[in-house]
């Protein structure tokens, strides 16, 4: 069943790009013109989406199976979320948000892949973004020495002033393909598997993400990473 749904979610994800391909192609060929050099650029980027869902689904289902390498070495999480915020503060500022990073100053050290962390938190971020109206606030909070599920934790929360996500959408929030709105998701981008990858390679470092959110009211997701581990 499971084999069967994987099937079906990437027959699913890459009939459209394929499909706007084929049509863009038939209607020129058709009307007995060569393809222009900017409907080339169209369907490169369409070719750039293919390429990255089918990264995507690789590393997921390394991830999901538990055969995921990592690379792990003492990782000062507030310098590293000082470079992540960084990259991502020019698309937020395109976008018409502010990104905001508090941090503490004492060093906060995870045994930490730094590689997967990146990916998961500019997962977080590109979302935040992807859904926070123009005039919004994006803002990452780090916390040292939480006591969680009777282990100390480092905690970093995303926080966006955004459309928020319903709650009975929030249980299936990190399945693979999953999408809150299907038009409004395809409308932004993205391969549908962001927050399903960030969930497995969290869960990889033997940490979780919780999430909280209501509709019109923004979301804040929360990074758990365990201290000494």
């Amino acid at each position: 069943e499971t084999r069967r749904r994987l099937v079906a979610d990437i027959a699913h994800e890459l009939r459209t790009p394929l499909s706007v391909m084929q049509l863009k192609l038939e209607n020129y060929q058709q009307a007995g013109h060569h393809v222009p050099p900017e409907m080339l650029l169209r369907l490169h980027d369409e070719v750039i989406r293919l390429s990255q869902l089918v990264d995507d689904l690789h590393i997921l289902s390394l991830a999901e199976s538990g055969r995921l390498s990592l690379e792990r070495k003492p990782l000062d999480l507030a310098m590293h979320l000082e470079r992540i915020v960084d990259d991502v503060k020019y698309e937020a500022e395109e976008n018409g948000l502010d990104v905001c990073l508090y941090t503490i100053s004492s060093p906060v050290t995870v045994m930490a892949d730094a590689r997967r962390i990146t990916q998961v938190f500019i997962n977080l971020l590109t979302n935040a973004i992807r859904y926070t109206p123009r005039g919004g606030k994006i803002t990452v909070k780090i916390e040292d020495r939480v006591f969680e599920r009777n282990a100390f934790f480092a905690c970093v929360s995303v926080i966006d002033t955004g459309i928020g996500i319903p709650a009975e959408e929030l249980p299936h929030l990190f399945d693979r393909f999953y999408r809150v709105d299907e038009a409004r998701s395809r409308h932004t981008g993205g391969t549908g598997l962001g927050l399903s990858i960030a969930h497995h390679f969290v869960k990889a470092h033997c940490g979780f993400i919780r999430v909280a959110s209501q509709s019109d009211e923004g979301t804040k997701f929360t990074v758990f990473l365990p201290i000494g581990q």
